[in-house]
């Protein structure tokens, strides 16, 4: 016997940590979501979100992969402390550790490593051969990074904090249920 989960319950898990408890699904849900909605991808960009290149250690790597915007690395640094907990950065941490991985806080880059635990602006603005890489990538997905009810655009947008984590995080989760409803 398999229960059905209602929409409620799965938007919940949604609104959650969802990167701790399968990174392969998160990046389903926004290649998804890419393709769904987005049009960064056309006959003159080829849709590689499912390609795949060997890393040094001759290593199968995904082309595209999760980037966390709030860095996941242990030791904050670039500016995120005071920028995620402008009031007491001694609560840094704490903050980081409920929000790093959330929906909200995840998108896709072909640049994880370069990007690491850099500053917001240096995500925002990171460059490849003359072409936006990093936030400003044109992908459906980072359109949702700043907030349009506010009127911010990425190009100024100058800060990442919880509260845009949690606005993402239920934009992006309202569209996968959308997408993805459990209760048909």
């Amino acid at each position: 016997y398999k229960r059905q989960v209602p929409d409620n319950e799965f938007k919940v898990a949604l609104d959650d940590a969802v990167y701790e408890i399968s990174p392969r699904t998160v990046r389903f849900i926004l290649i998804n979501l890419e393709r769904k909605h987005g049009n960064f991808f056309n006959k003159q960009t080829k849709d590689t979100l499912d390609d795949y290149m060997v890393s040094k250690g001759k290593k199968q790597m995904p082309r595209w992969s999760l980037e966390h915007i709030l860095p996941e690395s242990s030791n904050l640094k670039n500016g995120w402390p005071e920028m995620i907990s402008p009031d007491n950065v001694d609560e840094a941490t704490t903050k980081q550790d409920k929000y790093m991985h959330k929906l909200g806080n995840l998108t896709l880059t072909g640049y994880n490593s370069e990007m690491s635990d850099r500053s917001f602006e240096f995500k925002r603005d990171f460059v490849v051969d003359g072409n936006y890489a990093g936030l400003k990538t044109g992908l459906f997905i980072n359109e949702s990074i700043p907030n349009k009810e506010n009127e911010e655009k990425i190009s100024t947008k100058a800060s990442w904090t919880p509260k845009d984590i949690e606005r993402r995080t239920t934009e992006l989760s309202d569209l996968v249920i959308s997408d993805f409803s459990l209760s048909n």
